[in-house]
C-alpha cells in the first residue's frame, strides 16, 4: 500500500533508522547531494531485503546510453556515485536505472527483465519526470533495458510516461538514477 503522507529524511542516519525500525514508507523522500547539488530521492519500493529510491527529478545534463566507449550504466556506479556524500556511498548497494518491466509491468520493447512491476509505477504520473519542481516540461529519460531486436537501442520513458525505445548513442536523453540500499547493513549484522 502506498502512503499518502510522506516523510522527508535529511541524513543517512535518519534514513537507516527509519529502515531499521520499519518506519520508512513508499513516497517518503530523502534529501542529499549529487552531481547537480541538492537531490531528492523518493522511496519507490520496500522489499524484504532491499529498499529502492528514485531521483525525483532527472539529472540536469543529458547523456547517451552507450557511445564511443561511454556506458551510462558504468558511469552511474562510478562517476555519478562518487558525487554522493561518503556516508551515503558507504550504504548504497547499487546505482542503476529502472527496468522497462519494473515501470510498465511488461517488456513491450526490451529483453525480458525477469522482475515484477513496481507498484509505485502503476500511477502514470510517477513515470513523468521534470528537471526541477518549477519546470513545466517533462523529459524523456533512459531505462536500463536493452531493445530486444538490436543492442544498439535501449528502452526509455517518454514525456507522457509512455514506454518506447531509441538509439543508445542518442545524447539528448535525460537520466533518472535509482539507488538501492540493503535493509540490513553489513556493519549492523
Amino acid at each position: 500500500m502506498i502512503e499518502k503522507t510522506k516523510r522527508i529524511y535529511q541524513t543517512v542516519e535518519e534514513l537507516k533508522e527509519a529502515i531499521r525500525t520499519n518506519n520508512l514508507h513508499v513516497n517518503d523522500e530523502f534529501v542529499t547531494t549529487d552531481i547537480d547539488g541538492e537531490a531528492v530521492f523518493i522511496c519507490i519500493k520496500i522489499g524484504k531485503k532491499k529498499v529502492h529510491f528514485l531521483r525525483k527529478y532527472v539529472l540536469t545534463d543529458t547523456k547517451p546510453m552507450k557511445n564511443d566507449g561511454f556506458d551510462l550504466r558504468l558511469w552511474l556506479n562510478e562517476d555519478y556515485r562518487d558525487t554522493f556524500p561518503d556516508d551515503l556511498k558507504d550504504v548504497i548497494k547499487k546505482v542503476n536505472l529502472i527496468k522497462e518491466k519494473e515501470m510498465f509491468g511488461e517488456n513491450k520493447y526490451g529483453i525480458d527483465d525477469n522482475c515484477e512491476q513496481i507498484e509505485w509505477f502503476k500511477n502514470t504520473k510517477h513515470r513523468i519526470a521534470t528537471a526541477k519542481l518549477e519546470d513545466e516540461y517533462s523529459h524523456w529519460y533512459w531505462l536500463q533495458t536493452p531493445y530486444r531486436a538490436s543492442s544498439a537501442y535501449f528502452c526509455c520513458c517518454a514525456t507522457y510516461g509512455l514506454g518506447t525505445c531509441t538509439n543508445a548513442s542518442n545524447a539528448y536523453f535525460y537520466v533518472r538514477p535509482r539507488f538501492i540500499l540493503a535493509k540490513c547493513q553489513r556493519s549492523e549484522i
